[in-house]
């Protein structure tokens, strides 16, 4: 069907119509407020040494304070430590289980709902479960651990150990979301290739390393980015098990917001150190849109 000109003007001008309620809405509900946060950063605003809520402006000071400021720093060390030991061992046992989800030759279906119950908890609760086993005094791992003659450790209260435990709670309930999306990725490959391999005598880690990593590289940059993003927003398990505690060890950037913005009341610094986050972040949000557009 051939459309003439005024038609395709009145079709034009009926979705923009349609379109423009949309563009109000998100104005007013996300550049708006955008706009309102990134004034505030430049603004001393701090219910601690003011009584009302009048912005002042001050510039970029609340960023030099942010940028001067070890505690902050130290969040930012914690968080990224955090964050790559997480990611790399999600990444790699997530691997690991696909791999041996994909050699079993029946019951894949119970074994894969037996993985994936962890990651239908709610992440407070599963702070919580951990926070219960992990008890000092009265916990199951101190109980076993001491019933074989070894003394019991204080899991949440050693500075040099606590992250680790965020590491391990983690590790046991979000590798299965690397697990699921690594299943998928290698049940999309075609068995005619791993049987082609195998006719020329490939061996089993040369298929691994020639086939099986090129052909899941977008999957592994899929998992990592969207993963990242979201290790580096922790927070339930923060305020669950230490609360920043003990001293200053499990401060992660997150709950050095949270205590700027909700404990503080310093909504200029909060919101300085917002933007400062969302700088971090952003190379890796564009990559990850970028990726999706290019695919």
């Amino acid at each position: 069907m051939i459309l003439l000109p005024n038609v395709v003007r009145t079709r034009t001008s009926d979705i923009i119509i349609f379109i423009i309620p949309m563009i109000v809405v998100l104005f007013a509900l996300l550049i708006i407020p955008l706009i309102y946060s990134f004034w505030i950063s430049l603004c001393e605003l701090d219910l601690g040494i003011q009584s009302y809520l009048i912005p002042t402006f001050i510039g970029l000071g609340n960023y030099i304070r942010i940028l001067t400021d070890k505690m902050i720093w130290n969040s930012f060390a914690i968080t990224v430590e955090f964050v790559s030991i997480s990611l790399a061992l999600e990444l790699g046992l997530g691997l690991v289980l696909a791999l041996a989800l994909l050699r079993i030759p029946r019951g894949v279906t119970f074994y894969r709902t037996i993985f994936l119950l962890p990651l239908t908890i709610a992440p407070a609760l599963a702070a919580a479960l951990f926070k219960s086993m992990l008890n000092s005094d009265f916990g199951v791992i101190n109980y076993l651990i001491e019933s074989l003659g070894f003394q019991g450790v204080n899991w949440l209260s050693d500075p040099s150990i606590v992250v680790f435990v965020f590491i391990l709670l983690d590790l046991w309930q979000n590798s299965p979301f690397a697990l699921l999306v690594f299943y998928a990725g290698l049940r999309s490959i075609p068995r005619s290739i791993y049987d082609a391999s195998e006719l020329d005598g490939a061996s089993s880690f040369q298929i691994l390393r020639y086939i099986t990593f090129p052909l899941l590289k977008r999957i592994f940059l899929i998992v990592m980015i969207v993963r990242g993003l979201t290790l580096f927003q922790i927070f339930d398990y923060v305020h669950v098990l230490t609360g920043g505690g003990p001293g200053y060890s499990s401060q992660f950037i997150s709950w050095t917001l949270y205590i700027y913005w909700v404990r503080l009341f310093n909504f200029g610094v909060a919101s300085a150190l917002s933007w400062l986050v969302l700088l971090v972040t952003i190379p890796f949000i564009l990559y990850f849109f970028k990726f999706i557009i290019e695919e």
